[in-house]
């Protein structure tokens, strides 16, 4: 997997970062997400599968899916279908990668390729940190010219984080 680096990282990966920082990647060609206060850059996994099942993704990618799965058990939400007698996975935005057909087909496979064996969602190589659930501004001041520029940072970040990241020497 290649990390992705926003500007100034200088090669390193990021423990956090802001909604905002997340929902700036929300394209088919720069897809992350929001699962459970993790971020995930899923770019390179709706790029190697390009079918009808990653365009929820793309629909939904820059956003906060937790909505989508169980909190406890972190896998795709279900209800009980009166008409089938059976729980069936719960998809408002429509079927997606690696949860199963809601109906009986020849078409999907139930084994999973060697690179496919965790779904994406519990996928660690998909995760790039985590969401921030502290963001704070910050003012920063040139005490020289009474310049000033306020930053959007993550509470959970050291000041040397936020000087690397912000301000790179």
């Amino acid at each position: 997997m290649t990390t992705q680096l926003l500007p100034n990282q200088h090669g390193r990966r990021r423990r956090f970062y802001t909604p905002e920082e997340v929902s700036a990647h929300n394209s088919a060609d720069d897809a992350w997400f929001c699962v459970f206060g993790k971020a995930l850059d899923l770019t390179v996994l709706i790029a190697s599968k390009t079918s009808a099942l990653t365009q929820p993704l793309i629909n939904c990618a820059g956003n906060d899916v937790s909505h989508w799965f169980h909190s406890k058990s972190e896998n795709v939400k279900t209800y009980y279908s009166q008409d089938k007698k059976t729980n069936l996975p719960y998809m408002p935005m429509g079927r997606f990668l690696h949860v199963p057909p809601c109906e009986p087909t020849s078409k999907w496979c139930t084994a999973m390729d060697a690179s496919d064996d965790t779904p994406w969602w519990q996928d660690v190589k998909y995760t790039v940190g985590s969401v921030s659930q502290n963001v704070r501004q910050l003012r920063v001041v040139n005490v020289l010219t009474q310049q000033s520029d306020v930053l959007e940072v993550c509470g959970e970040e050291t000041m040397e984080e936020i000087q690397s990241r912000r301000y790179p020497v």
